[in-house]
């Protein structure tokens, strides 16, 4: 998945718990958009590694391939074990959206024909996670990834802004059965 895909991934459940609200918290919407970055520090060519050399080459020097640790569940828990003692400090929460952002980058990544492989590792280290069925999968930079990322920057933006999702959902309806009505008349099957 691609940068601006996994920062909208994890900003839209934000936006859609908080709504308008979440704007007041930019620390917190930030951390979770780094974090949604974060796990491809593994791989130096990547929008971070490409910003955090310094990193990203040591990494891969020591044996690190892109999209196993950072991408494996053990490491957002392995963050989240680090952090729970630290519930009382002020950047607590901070932590906890960088994490949030961490876990959905890889669900982002769950969603393209490569998947993660090893996620559940050490118990599955050779079973390939996504949740699509391969075919249907998204490719990443596809046009398929583009045209999803660009309908949920659009949902994301109007949830932040506070808009009347169920008053935009009646409009999207009526326009889709219109639509459909307007073909069916001039003859063209939809399906």
């Amino acid at each position: 998945m691609t940068v601006k895909g996994h920062m909208v991934l994890a900003l839209l459940p934000i936006a859609a718990v908080m709504g308008p609200e979440a704007l007041h918290h930019p620390v917190l919407l930030g951390a979770a958009a780094i974090g949604a970055v974060a796990p491809d520090i593994d791989e130096p060519g990547s929008y971070i590694g490409r910003r955090l050399p310094f990193l990203a080459y040591p990494l891969r020097w020591i044996g690190i391939k892109h999209r196993t640790l950072t991408h494996w569940l053990i490491f957002p828990l392995a963050l989240l074990l680090f952090a729970l003692p630290f519930r009382g400090e002020p950047w607590f929460p901070i932590t906890i959206a960088f994490i949030y952002g961490v876990f959905m980058h890889d669900i982002g990544d769950m969603l393209t024909k490569r998947g993660i492989r090893g996620f559940f590792w050490p118990l599955f280290p050779k079973m390939t996670t996504r949740f699509l069925p391969r075919p249907f999968a998204l490719h990443t930079g596809g046009w398929a990834e583009y045209l999803l990322v660009s309908i949920l920057i659009v949902l994301t933006g109007l949830l932040l802004i506070g808009a009347d999702m169920e008053g935009l959902l009646k409009i999207v309806k009526t326009a889709v059965v219109d639509m459909g009505r307007s073909f069916t008349e001039k003859g063209v099957a939809l399906f």
